[in-house]
């Protein structure tokens, strides 16, 4: 008989375990490739993470694997697998190659811990926001399992207005550019003041402004996140408000204030969508 190779063998059933997650992988690497193409991307701008249904789970010898300690548990996470771009990994190279540039995570028993199912990629540095806030969506948004954050410029550049450091200003300014974003938003759109990116802090401001409905957190002076069941959902909705703000900006440098939809425009809208 043969000696046994260890490594090989550990590394032959990483390598068959991903290779059913393909879908998942071309998921995020078409999502990437949507954020870079709109120029959101700067460098190793942003970063997505994708909860997998709860029947994908290791086999007996992930038990092998080394196990980091969470500072904060995520017990609603507990043995799910989740899949999250790299720590410094650009979009672009999302898109071309998502096996090599985003990271498999499963979390332990009881989401004390987490194990690296790809250990040449670590995870982002943003890893603690999207774990709690993928925490919060398994609790109390039921079909929701990922989550987008990128720097869209326009909405970027009107948090940095000191008109807009107010919430219900800025969101319903948002609102009233296209019919859409109200359509499709109409829970609203919260807004954090500028914090340090990848702090617990920011972390848990977040799960506290998703928790009375929106879908979309703009950070003051750096980017959005949003939530959705799918990344390219959360993409959508961060393209919706990406082109009210747009808009916005583009009628504001005639040197008028615009218009907007008015409050009756909106109040149709609702009823005729039910919103």
């Amino acid at each position: 008989m043969g000696i046994f190779d260890e490594t090989r063998y550990f590394c032959t059933m990483t390598a068959n375990y991903l290779s059913t997650l393909t879908k998942y992988y071309q998921e995020i690497a078409k999502t990437a490739t949507l954020l870079w193409e709109k120029g959101w991307a700067e460098r190793n701008g942003g970063n997505i993470s994708r909860m997998l249904p709860e029947q994908h789970t290791l086999t007996p010898e992930s038990a092998e694997l080394q196990v980091f300690p969470l500072k904060r548990p995520v017990p609603a996470l507990a043995k799910r697998i989740m899949l999250i771009t790299g720590t410094g990994t650009r979009m672009r190279d999302v898109a071309n190659d998502p096996q090599r540039t985003i990271s498999c995570i499963a979390i332990t028993e009881g989401g004390i811990g987490y194990q690296l199912i790809t250990p040449d990629v670590i995870p982002s540095s943003e890893f603690p926001s999207h774990l709690m806030i993928q925490d919060f969506l398994a609790t109390h948004r039921p079909g929701y399992s990922s989550v987008v954050h990128t720097h869209a410029t326009h909405v970027v550049a009107m948090s940095h207005l000191p008109a807009f450091a107010d919430e219900q200003h800025f969101c319903h300014t948002l609102w009233k550019m296209i019919p859409e974003t109200y359509v499709f938003l109409p829970k609203g759109i919260a807004l954090l003041p500028y914090q340090i990116p990848g702090s617990t802090e920011i972390a848990r401001a977040s799960v506290n402004a998703f928790s009375p409905g929106p879908d979309v957190i703009i950070w003051a002076k750096h980017g959005v996140f949003a939530i959705a069941p799918d990344t390219e959902d959360a993409f959508d909705k961060i393209d919706l408000i990406e082109k009210s703000a747009e808009i916005y900006l583009s009628a504001a440098a005639t040197g008028k204030e615009p218009a907007g939809l008015s409050d009756k425009d909106l109040m149709d809208l609702k009823k005729t969508y039910s919103l």
